[in-house]
């Protein structure tokens, strides 16, 4: 009996790549208008074809606090950060309505 058909499974696979530097975004930035809207293309999986287009909505050192910190005492992130959002325009969702007539027969 032969059969025929495949199956799924996962593997680690190594993935490299290297973090610009502020000194190298101000260098691709050069030349661009003050105005100009930044767009993020983020990957949804790591060496990835497929992206999510977003846009920057925010920038910094971000702050956290962890579990063992006093209260109001905050820790600053190592790393500039970029905060994106999906860029604004319209778009499709599923919502679920409540109602009280609910009989249970589908």
């Amino acid at each position: 009996m032969s059969r025929v058909g495949y199956r799924e499974r996962e593997v680690s696979f190594g993935h490299t790549v290297r973090a610009w530097t502020v000194g190298q975004l101000r260098r691709a930035l050069d030349g661009v208008p003050d105005d100009t809207p930044i767009r993020v293309n983020v990957a949804e999986t790591p060496g990835g074809d497929t992206v999510d287009e977003q846009v920057v909505i925010d920038a910094g050192f971000g702050q956290h606090r962890m579990a063992e910190d006093p209260p109001g005492t905050w820790r600053t992130d190592t790393q500039f950060g970029l905060d994106c959002e999906f860029p604004p325009g319209t778009y499709d969702t599923t919502v679920t309505d409540d109602y009280d007539d609910y009989d249970g027969d589908g």
